[in-house]
């Protein structure tokens, strides 16, 4: 008995894959990128500004000395009784407006059968805050090289240590930041707001090395401090510990996140992100206090859209203006791999 000749309902042009039209089951969500971590934003001073201004100045004072005072010595004009205060400014101005944008055709939209817009536009917030966190860690690598009587005579300079051992061996890692607390304590850095940044690997060195483990005392204290059951460690020589994959250690990022004098929106100062002498790839971690670099911002991290009648489809732009720049040199020391030239 012949076959009985079916119209197949999944079949394209009746040859071929019999369910090739059929729709597969929509989960009900978008597996959308997970959000990178970004951990520089609140760990670092920020100011906003109102419009028509496109710099903001920040003032650094000295430290005044103390004198003996004999009897009948005048105070305003015998001499050694007065300070010369010594100060300086720190200016960071504001970068031309950076933008992540995408357009969404709008009979695509229609035809497809989830919603795409929203996960786009938080994409786009993502690369932005992304963006501004690798940003602020090349910052924190360039004040850390600025040298002392940069901003006014007497004034501290930022710190790097050659730790070549760090990216392999926890104990020299930890004994490289405990260095580190020791060069800021001499600098009479704030205790308080003080940061100890790490790659995943370097993070995942010291949980598993014993040894590394008792210099922070994660055996003796895990509760309080972190250990195996969650993965973490959350101070080391009274710093916090956060973990990035933003550092700007490695030669894949020498290029990619720099950004020169001709993307300013201002000529009133440089905000410079760029890696003019390939140094970035020599950074293992950082160290440092909250006032060690600022931020300047005029438009907040926003998304906009709008329905464009003459290409029948949606623009989405997420938008940001600010600039970041050093204020304080003596707040902040690198970990190296190996000297800079």
């Amino acid at each position: 008995m012949a076959a009985t000749v079916t119209s197949r309902l999944m079949q394209t042009n009746a040859t071929g894959d019999t369910s090739d039209l059929g729709l597969i089951q929509f989960a009900g969500e978008v597996l959308a990128a997970y959000e990178e971590m970004n951990v520089m934003w609140p760990r670092h001073r920020t100011r906003t500004i109102a419009g028509g201004l496109k710099a903001a100045q920040f003032p650094v004072v000295g430290k005044a000395s103390t004198a003996y005072h004999s009897p009948g010595e005048n105070l305003l004009t015998d001499s050694g009784l007065l300070n010369t205060m010594r100060q300086g400014a720190r200016l960071i101005a504001i970068d031309k407006l950076l933008t992540a944008n995408v357009f969404v055709d709008n009979l695509d939209e229609i035809l497809n059968h989830f919603d795409l817009r929203s996960e786009y536009a938080r994409q786009l917030g993502y690369a932005l805050a992304n963006r501004q966190d690798q940003q602020l860690m090349q910052v924190l690598m360039k004040t850390s090289q600025i040298a002392a009587d940069a901003l006014f005579t007497g004034s501290p300079g930022g710190h790097s240590l050659v730790d070549a051992d760090a990216e392999t061996n926890a104990v020299s890692l930890v004994n490289s930041i405990y260095t580190a607390k020791q060069a800021m304590d001499e600098k009479d850095v704030p205790a308080m707001d003080r940061y100890v940044a790490l790659t995943p690997a370097l993070m995942k060195l010291i949980l598993t090395t014993s040894d590394a483990q008792t210099l922070i005392n994660a055996d003796f204290n895990p509760k309080s401090n972190g250990g195996y059951a969650v993965g973490k460690v959350y101070t080391i020589a009274g710093m916090e510990v956060v973990e990035s994959n933003h550092l700007p250690g490695g030669s894949q990022y020498t290029t990619a996140w720099g950004q020169d004098v001709d993307n300013k929106f201002s000529t009133v100062t440089n905000n410079d992100y760029s890696d003019t002498a390939g140094e970035f790839e020599k950074h293992v971690a950082f160290c440092w206090q909250k006032e060690a670099i600022g931020s300047v911002r005029a438009v907040g991290l926003s998304v906009d859209q709008e329905f464009k009648i003459e290409y029948q489809g949606t623009l989405l732009v997420a938008k940001v203006a600010q600039g970041h720049g050093p204020l304080r040199p003596e707040c902040t020391v690198a970990i190296l791999s190996a000297a800079l030239v």
